[in-house]
């Protein structure tokens, strides 16, 4: 701040006082030199002293945490010393289980030798009755499969007996209308031929009546020999048509005869297979009888 300039009022002072002025000016900037570096060093040493503070509050804290730690330890050290001892005593309990163990098993030992033996004569003695056992029961079922492939076979046989019994039927109701239907075709045959031979011995018939003619009346135009060649058209075209049916007559007969062969052959092929599944149930029966 400005400091005050004394007024003179007398002349002969002003020197000195301007003099006074200068020197105080100068201490003045000396004074505020010495403030400024105070303040400076004021201000270090509050940074200096809060640095310190908080260093402190730091240190103070970790000595926390390390009390903590330290109490921590203790009763860790504490729990683990008492945990020892437990082991200890445990150690001292599972020696003297070990040993009472050891005791009964030297005795379960012996005892399990002298059971291991009487096991062994048993087992022995169980294996042989097993072998009896398996042996009976294998003969059995033998007896017991025999037994049962018998009676399918029986029952396979009549099943097929009943089949044969009515396909012989059959059979046999078809060769007697195979030889009903020879017979009829050969006696149609017969007749045929019969009437053959006895056509060119009968006398000749009518003049037969002229083609085109309409209720009697004659065509005109017509002629004595147009009659004569459509005669003789109408007998060829009978004498073919009768001609046809004998070799159609003579063609069944012939497929009539081969079909009745055949049916023959089957049934005796069929009354044969017959006798040897009789044959074959016989003695399958008196196997399953004897087995029984």
């Amino acid at each position: 701040m400005p400091l005050p300039t004394a007024a003179v009022t007398v002349g002969g002072r002003w020197r000195e006082i301007e003099l006074e002025n200068e020197s105080l000016v100068l201490q003045l900037g000396r004074s505020r030199e010495e403030v400024d570096v105070a303040q400076a060093a004021l201000r270090c040493a509050q940074d200096g002293l809060a640095s310190a503070d908080h260093l402190e509050s730091a240190l103070r804290s970790e000595l926390a945490e390390a009390l903590q730690d330290r109490d921590l330890a203790q009763e860790k050290w504490t729990s683990s010393q008492r945990a020892c001892e437990e082991l200890a005593e445990a150690a001292q309990l599972s020696h003297s289980w070990a040993t009472e163990l050891g005791e009964s098993r030297d005795a379960f030992s012996a005892e399990s030798y002298e059971l291991k033996r009487e096991l062994q004569v048993a087992e022995a003695e169980a294996s042989r009755f097993r072998a009896l056992a398996a042996s009976s029961e294998q003969r059995t079922g033998l007896e017991r499969s025999s037994r049962w492939k018998a009676e399918a076979r029986n029952e396979h046989f009549e099943a097929e007996l009943a089949v044969v019994q009515g396909r012989l039927a059959n059979r046999g109701t078809h060769v007697d209308l195979l030889l009903r239907e020879k017979e009829r075709l050969f006696v149609q045959l017969a007749r045929r031929r019969q009437g053959e031979a006895e056509r060119p011995m009968r006398p000749k018939s009518a003049p037969m009546v002229k083609r085109g003619s309409s209720q009697g009346g004659d065509v005109p135009g017509s002629t004595p020999s147009m009659s004569t060649a459509a005669g003789k058209s109408d007998k060829g075209r009978a004498v073919c048509e009768t001609g046809g049916t004998l070799a159609e007559l003579e063609r069944k007969l012939w497929h009539a005869q081969r079909a009745l062969e055949r049916e023959r052959a089957c049934h005796e092929a069929t009354r044969n297979a017959l006798a040897k599944r009789l044959a074959e149930a016989e003695h399958s029966s008196a196997v399953a009888n004897a087995g029984a």
